[in-house]
């Protein structure tokens, strides 16, 4: 009986079915505590596969240990492992996604973050660690705490559970804001989820100062419509939102860019690969718009849901699109409101920024779809080519230079 029941299990941890607490306590280190700690990611029990490895507290410095390339992928991040430069020093670990680059090296208490800031520029800092990232028996784990933080995540530690939750828009929480940037994340994760009124404690100003940004480059990103405000004398904002498209419409739109990423993207893509299976897909699937209606078949053409519903739509219908796109397949992006000048046209225009390999391109497939030459005219381009026939305001990312492939297919 016990060897048909130790059969079962094996198969079962192979298959990754069993929750963390499986992992066998001989495959962690003597100092690790026999009571594991249970880790919550916004409200959800995380159950790590055996294959990652299991979450700990180190008995010598009363500290959350996770094996950093589960919680790096969990949270959104790519996790690469970086083999020593010279004999003797170990190797270290870069995770990198939404505008940050943090590189942790073993058996080392010292941290290196990079970090995208609203100037449009990376700025390095270094941190001390209170346990350093630590390799035992091929898997590394590092410091909750530390690293959850840094990537963006609050931390708490509440009856035997180490709770995460990302900075944001929670339903049933009124968020405490205290500059701009918080206001932007909060108002940006409310409209992911397409609130339509959310409360806000705001102790960073005038409101005013930055609807236009949340008009524009927010809105122009989720399909917003308007948004109102009204603040009150203890520092509480309401917001009202209302927005282009229907939920079924939005959800709709979401399946379809799933299904194509599971078709089309492969676990080894790059992202320039990824983003030109993207380009390739809006361009194929996309006729512009030329009518002076702002909807198509009961579906208004600035959104991405025109293209995928009527296969038609204005520039911000391509922008948009192409940013969700992006966000599905791990890419960050943005969409870029502003003004064109290019042979007959004048006017306002959206286009999109992307980053590829740390390095941010703008990339306007509305006008690559319809210059009728170049399906790659303005592909991956930087500030200085796409002000000879753009301009625009807002904190974006710094473009640097034009990416340079031999060939695109």
């Amino acid at each position: 009986m016990d060897r048909v029941l130790g059969f079962i299990l094996s198969i079962l941890l192979g298959l990754g079915l069993l929750p963390s607490s499986s992992y066998s306590q001989g495959n962690l280190p003597d100092y690790a505590l026999k009571e594991r700690p249970k880790i919550v990611i916004n409200g959800k029990l995380e159950k790590i596969p055996p294959d990652y490895g299991a979450a700990f507290v180190d008995a010598r410095v009363s500290r959350t240990m996770v094996p950093v390339r589960y919680l790096g992928e969990r949270l959104g991040f790519t996790v690469t492992y970086q083999p020593p430069t010279n004999p003797g020093k170990a190797g270290s670990f870069l995770l990198d996604g939404q505008g940050k680059k943090v590189e942790m090296a073993l058996n080392s208490k010292l941290a290196t973050v990079e970090e995208w800031t609203s100037q449009g520029v990376y700025v390095k800092k270094n941190y001390s660690l209170d346990a350093p990232a630590q390799a035992y028996k091929n898997r590394t784990y590092v410091p909750l705490r530390f690293l959850s933080e840094v990537l963006g995540y609050e931390v708490t530690w509440s009856h035997g559970q180490v709770q995460l939750k990302v900075p944001g828009y929670h339903p049933g929480e009124i968020p405490r804001c205290s500059n701009q940037e918080d206001l932007l994340a909060v108002l940006d994760s409310a409209m992911r989820q397409r609130a339509r009124k959310i409360q806000v404690i705001y102790t960073g100003g005038k409101v005013s100062g930055i609807l236009p940004q949340i008009q524009s480059q927010l809105g122009a990103q989720v399909g917003l419509k308007n948004i109102q405000y009204s603040s009150w004398p203890d520092k509480k904002v309401d917001f009202t939102m209302t927005y282009r498209s229907t939920d079924l419409q939005a959800q709709r739109t979401q399946a379809y860019i799933k299904n194509w990423a599971q078709r089309e993207i492969g676990p080894e893509d790059g992202d320039l690969l990824k983003i030109l299976k993207i380009h390739k897909e809006v361009l194929e699937k996309t006729s512009y718009f030329n009518g002076e209606e702002t909807t198509y078949q009961g579906v208004d053409v600035h959104t991405a849901e025109s293209i995928v519903h009527h296969e038609t739509g204005v520039c911000q219908a391509y922008a948009q699109l192409v940013y969700l796109m992006c966000r599905e397949v791990g890419l960050e992006s943005y969409v870029v409101c502003g003004s064109a000048h290019f042979r007959s046209y004048q006017g306002p225009h959206a286009w999109n920024m992307v980053r590829l390999d740390g390095k941010w391109y703008h990339l306007d497939a509305t006008w690559d779809d319809t210059n009728g030459t170049n399906p790659y005219m303005f592909f991956l381009k930087s500030d200085e080519t796409m002000k000879e026939t753009r301009s625009w305001q807002g904190n974006f990312p710094k473009a640097l230079e034009d990416y340079s492939i031999e060939t695109k297919n």
